[in-house]
């Protein structure tokens, strides 16, 4: 192949691909008209079972050379039920180019440019035809899209919401500060597609370009969907988080379950725990759980999903983990098995230091990042743990992220 070496680093070079010469033979024809525009699914064009085996060696050597583990223990990898239509939730960006509305997704390598999305395989059919109905409808009343240069424009995101399970759809709508007739809007988009039981509007006044807002209005039936993981509902908002690939979801956890080793008597905590959702899974095999999440609706919505699936062994905490962890380590408490799924940036090394003391047996992580995984998992090894089987999960096929879950050991002659 042909490349521009656009950067150098220390042991590598990035570059931009200018030319196949000679295509692989694992090199196949992608699926998506939008393939090499869009920036996502840029795997599309690589066999699927290669695609899940450069996402396992990457873990491997991830291990290797920033965790210091000559034979890292790496499972097979998990692959995805569905390699399309995996996703429950998209966001798609309006936009003002030149002044035609557009929405649709970013270009590769350009975060402000967008194209308008005609097909995309990641969420579904419906989903397709929600974004195609409501830029139609959009054009025809003349609001601006958003502007990223000048900051100005009404139309900001749409996002798509599903249940997977439950058939359930909510689609949200975020924009700037503003009077337009959502309602209007949201009343036809329900009548047009009757799986839709929730219609939200989002205001983002700042010019943070994120898909939420400080301000939520309910334009059309409930403020939330429900999806189903395992044999538990879980109440979604417009600002709950839930991994995006619902049945892989379910395997995820059930290997943070197998590598938990329960036998019905542990007490769990749960550090990072969102809206509850491992918490819950795992409550039926152990004593007790703690979960511990610092944004308060995610608290709110744990506490929903906890009433909703009847259980009565799990108790949910709001604070910052490292806090927590802290004023746990300060009390002396004790816990059997710690489950942590925190963001990208992993552990802090605080938390690390704070939730050794509580005496697990087990530490189970549940990671999105392997180069944090590896630098985590370096820290508790060098302080008394043993790091005894890590199991990749692709949670998003076409795409160059893969998720693991890894299990911790107390080394009892330590």
């Amino acid at each position: 192949m042909k490349a521009e070496i656009l950067r150098r680093r220390k042991g590598f070079f990035e570059g931009q691909l200018l030319e196949v010469l000679t295509p692989s033979s694992d090199r196949i024809l992608a699926r998506c008209s939008h393939f090499g525009i869009c920036g996502g699914c840029t795997y599309q064009d690589f066999n699927y079972q290669k695609q899940l085996q450069e996402k396992e060696n990457f873990v491997r050597e991830s291990l290797q050379k920033l965790g210091g583990f000559v034979d890292p223990p790496v499972e097979p990898i998990v692959p995805s039920p569905d390699t399309f239509f995996y996703r429950n939730k998209m966001e798609f960006s309006f936009a003002d180019q030149n002044g035609k509305l557009v929405l649709g997704l970013h270009e590769r390598g350009h975060f402000e440019k967008m194209f308008d999305v005609n097909v995309c395989f990641l969420q579904s059919e419906r989903s397709n035809q929600i974004v195609a109905f409501c830029r139609d409808y959009f054009v025809r009343a003349g609001l601006p899209g958003y502007n990223w240069h000048t900051h100005k424009g009404f139309l900001r995101f749409l996002v798509i919401r599903e249940g997977k399970a439950t058939g359930e759809i909510m689609v949200v709508m975020v924009t700037s500060k503003g009077e337009a007739d959502l309602k209007a809007w949201a009343e036809e988009l329900a009548q047009k597609f009757p799986q839709i039981s929730s219609v939200l509007h989002l205001v983002n006044p700042t010019k943070a370009q994120v898909a939420t807002g400080e301000e939520e209005i309910v334009l059309w039936g409930q403020s939330y969907i429900k999806e189903k993981i395992g044999n538990f509902y879980f109440y979604l908002s417009a600002k709950t988080f839930l991994q995006t690939n619902s049945r892989q979801t379910e395997n995820l956890y059930r290997k943070a379950l197998e590598l938990s080793g329960f036998s019905g008597k542990e007490r769990v905590l749960d550090l990072y725990c969102g809206a509850g959702t491992i918490s819950l899974f795992v409550s039926p095999y152990s004593k007790e759980v703690e979960g511990v999440e610092i944004v308060p609706e995610a608290i709110q919505m744990a506490e929903k999903n906890k009433k909703e699936n009847g259980v009565e062994n799990v108790r949910f905490v709001l604070g910052e983990a490292r806090k927590i962890a802290k004023q746990y380590r300060l009390d002396n408490r004790r816990f059997d098995r710690i489950i942590v799924d925190p963001p990208r940036a992993g552990l802090h090394p605080k938390v690390i230091r704070d939730v050794l003391p509580l005496g697990a047996d087990k530490i189970v992580y549940v990671s999105c990042n392997p180069t944090t995984f590896a630098r985590d998992a370096k820290l508790f090894v060098e302080r008394g743990y043993q790091l005894k089987r890590v199991i990749p999960v692709d949670m998003y096929p076409h795409t160059f992220h893969v998720e693991l879950v890894g299990l911790l050991e107390l080394d009892h002659r330590s």
